[in-house]
């Protein structure tokens, strides 16, 4: 009896280790087809609320899938070539960018396209509610306000149909921004843009404008009004505003100073909320406490103290011009 049982035993063994055996014979070796075909999650990131998350599946090569789902009911909702995707703060809304087809660039690289011709990402702004989804062709960024978001702002990656375009001259003359607000689902237009940034509240939006190649003027969008606020008078140079934490004050320079090499002398301007337009802090002029030939030059970058009651920026030793008469 008991070697029956010890026989029985052996030919289950055997049995068991043919399976396995022939099992591993079936598998596909690992080779490079293999890991192409592989794929990965990366990027996740979840609602304040912890409604929601969002995640990208992107193969070794190829175009890739971005994923929001509810993490209540389970409901998905899927972008293709969709990356870095951004939650507004109260979890009702996403963005994020679209990727052109991967052979389309690929093609487009053989053919060495300019840079400025490439195929360019498109924005999808998601409402998680409801799924729906706008999307808007050729765009470079797009940014949102940090604490609060009615609205996103995204910058378009052609550049103005100006008439100095029509002659061959378009560089420096900005490029369109859309401020889309998501309740309304309406859209404003600003012209010209170089760069742009929200308060933390992101009820106001300051921007800077180019034109024939220089930064020619500093604004402020108010969301809720939608109008623009020139923060100053035109000049040849202006910094980005920089907002302190209440977002209800911004300060930046500006200069006058056309010079193309050495550095900008620039004058420090504050914009309090309630002005017509900015007021002069710091002139350009200012020696008063600096070691001689010193100033705030364009590099200075001021910024607010937490509390909002400071400024502080750089100051530096001014440049002057190359000489252009050796």
């Amino acid at each position: 009896m008991r070697n029956d049982a010890m026989k029985k035993s052996f030919l289950l063994l055997a049995g068991c280790l043919c399976l396995a055996l022939g099992g591993l014979a079936q598998k596909k070796p690992l080779d490079h087809t293999v890991y192409d075909a592989w794929k990965s999650i990366r990027h996740p990131a979840i609602t304040a609320d912890g409604n929601h998350i969002s995640y990208e599946v992107n193969p070794q090569e190829g175009d890739g899938l971005l994923v929001f789902r509810n993490l209540k009911n389970g409901r998905e909702i899927r972008i293709g070539r969709g990356h870095g995707a951004t939650f507004s703060p109260d979890g009702k809304h996403a963005a994020c960018l679209i990727r052109p087809p991967h052979e389309e660039t690929r093609q487009a690289r053989i053919r060495r396209t300019p840079k400025h011709k490439m195929p360019q990402d498109s924005l999808a702004i998601v409402s998680l509610a409801d799924g729906h989804v706008r999307k808007y062709a050729g765009v470079a960024s797009y940014r949102m306000g940090t604490q609060a978001a009615p609205a996103i702002a995204c910058l378009k990656a052609d550049e103005e149909e100006t008439p100095a375009r029509q002659k061959g001259k378009a560089k420096g003359q900005g490029h369109m921004l859309l401020v889309c607000h998501f309740d309304s689902q309406t859209e404003d237009t600003l012209h010209h843009v170089d760069d742009y940034r929200f308060n933390d509240q992101g009820d106001k939006l300051a921007f800077t404008t180019r034109q024939d190649g220089r930064i020619a003027s500093a604004s402020l969008y108010d969301l809720a009004r939608r109008e623009i606020i020139p923060l100053g008078p035109a000049q040849a140079f202006h910094t980005l505003p920089q907002f302190d934490k209440s977002g209800r004050k911004a300060v930046f320079l500006a200069s006058a100073d056309t010079v193309e090499g050495g550095n900008k002398r620039c004058e420090l301007r504050l914009y309090t909320e309630g002005m017509q337009e900015s007021r002069l802090l710091v002139p350009a002029s200012i020696s008063q406490g600096l070691p001689e030939g010193w100033g705030i030059t364009e590099n200075s970058r001021p910024f607010f103290s937490a509390d909002g009651k400071r400024i502080f920026t750089g100051v530096a030793p001014v440049m002057p011009p190359p000489d252009s008469t050796r």
